[in-house]
């Protein structure tokens, strides 16, 4: 990856009563990448843009963050995204990078060919197979298959570190493991944290 060609990002989940969710997860994401990137990041001047940013807000809100080489920061909110009618179809395409790919371990603009695969399978997700077969993550979701009793997560390494994803495995919540395009047969969940689980069927990808 070469620096400077793109930024780093974090997309929240602002909720007007309680402010944003899992707020230090997400500085903690972006700590780490920032600093295995070699990006300025002053944590602390973060939060307080962050609280500027959202302090008249009376609704709840979409609040991406983006952090530049530099150490310059942007903010955009928008409104949340309307919850889809459930379960979402989702396609099943190939990994379109290699696993050892950075990019596939940071959040960052650069992120098209991810953006390019949802749109090929004209689906509401894709989810990523490996060359040996193995489930990975989706082009903006982690994947979570219910097992006896709690949800079984792709093994981390050649994904993104997703905050809800963390949490639901410090809860106990969910454990990592191996899982193929079979297992999803009986039904799993999508989410990230600014949406949450959402139910969802394999489909099949167009193109």
């Amino acid at each position: 990856m070469t620096t400077g060609s793109f930024d780093l990002i974090e997309t929240m989940r602002f909720e007007a009563l309680d402010g944003f969710v899992e707020l230090e997860r997400h500085l903690a994401r972006m700590k780490a990448s920032a600093d295995a990137l070699g990006f300025a990041f002053n944590r602390h001047d973060c939060r307080n843009d962050l609280q500027a940013s959202t302090f008249r807000l009376t609704n709840d809100a979409r609040v991406r963050l983006m952090l530049a080489p530099s150490g310059a920061l942007s903010i955009e909110v928008r409104t949340i995204p309307e919850r889809p009618a459930e379960p979402v179809d989702v396609a099943i395409v190939p990994l379109p990078v290699a696993a050892s790919d950075p990019r596939l371990r940071h959040k960052t603009s650069d992120r098209a060919f991810l953006d390019e695969a949802r749109h090929r399978a004209g689906t509401f997700e894709v989810l990523f197979v490996t060359p040996d077969g193995l489930l990975t993550e989706g082009s903006f979701t982690s994947l979570f298959v219910p097992r006896d009793g709690r949800l079984v997560t792709p093994r981390g390494g050649s994904l993104l570190p997703g905050v809800l994803r963390a949490r639901l495995l410090d809860e106990g919540e969910a454990i990592e493991g191996d899982l193929r395009p079979a297992d999803l047969n009986g039904g799993f969940f999508i989410g990230n944290s600014l949406r949450g689980l959402i139910a969802a069927r394999p489909a099949t990808a167009r193109g």
